[in-house]
């Protein structure tokens, strides 16, 4: 069962989901807050249910490059990932203001944007703590915040950062990952990855990116889980769960 709903509906219809007896994939975030999404994790756990979150940027081919190039950079000392767009251009024809990303209590950058938290800690581990800020600074009109900056520490040392916005005219994702054998950027409009070696002229790679695709890979993934094969891109409910984690603390320095 696909549970698609906007955010705050997701807790009570992945529960209906489970009284029938049924799997599910619940599209990001898991629930609008982390406290919701423990709970969540919890019901599935204890009725048995095998229960993903649609994070589907796991399924970008070009992110899989990163992550298969990212063992050549050595110890990492510095990441640093960025969504930024224009909320208005996101639905053309549709009413921005109206709908759950303008609302403060399910929407915002931090639960609409929460792909780029989700990979960075697929990617480099999820954090035991991590801090941030997030601010309405009043451009669109919305209740919900308009744009954020999340920080966590690195497992083996070093720091990431994330920036988030509504605000960009020019939209821009991606990636830099700093080590001590070079820097590695993903341009995730593009679908290219750059390796910057500290010697020796840089090298560019590009995988065509389809969103399509992407959400078609997950369902395929999704259906193959509930016949027992096991793809590790999917987002498991503790993911989830250490998502809205980051979020929560994030929203903490909401101004």
């Amino acid at each position: 069962c696909v549970v698609a709903s906007e955010t705050a509906r997701h807790a009570a219809d992945a529960e209906a989901a489970f009284a029938l007896g049924l799997d599910v994939l619940v599209e990001k975030p898991l629930a609008p807050d982390a406290a919701q999404g423990r709970r969540l994790a919890d019901s599935a756990k204890r009725q048995g249910r095998r229960a993903y979150v649609a994070c589907v940027m796991r399924f970008s081919p070009s992110l899989a490059l990163l992550k298969e190039r990212l063992p050549e950079l050595g110890a990492l000392h510095a990441v640093r990932a960025e969504c930024r767009s224009y909320l208005p251009d996101w639905r053309p024809g549709r009413d921005y203001k109206a709908g759950y990303s303008a609302d403060a209590a399910q929407g915002g950058v931090l639960r609409d944007l929460v792909h780029e938290v989700d990979y960075c800690g697929w990617l480099f581990g999820f954090p035991a703590q991590a801090t941030g800020s997030a601010a309405n600074l009043g451009r669109l009109g919305i209740q919900a915040e308009e744009a954020a900056e999340i920080l966590w520490n690195l497992p083996g040392g070093g720091t990431l950062s994330i920036g988030l916005d509504y605000l960009t005219r020019r939209a821009r994702r991606g990636l830099v990952a700093d080590g001590e054998r070079g820097t590695l950027s993903w341009n995730a409009m593009t679908g290219t990855v750059t390796l910057t070696p500290l010697s020796g002229p840089a090298r560019s790679d590009s995988r065509a990116e389809d969103v399509d695709a992407r959400f078609l890979a997950q369902a395929t993934a999704f259906l193959g889980e509930l016949d027992g094969r096991r793809d590790e891109r999917l987002a498991s409910f503790e993911d989830g769960v250490k998502a809205l984690n980051v979020l929560d603390a994030a929203r903490k320095g909401l101004a």
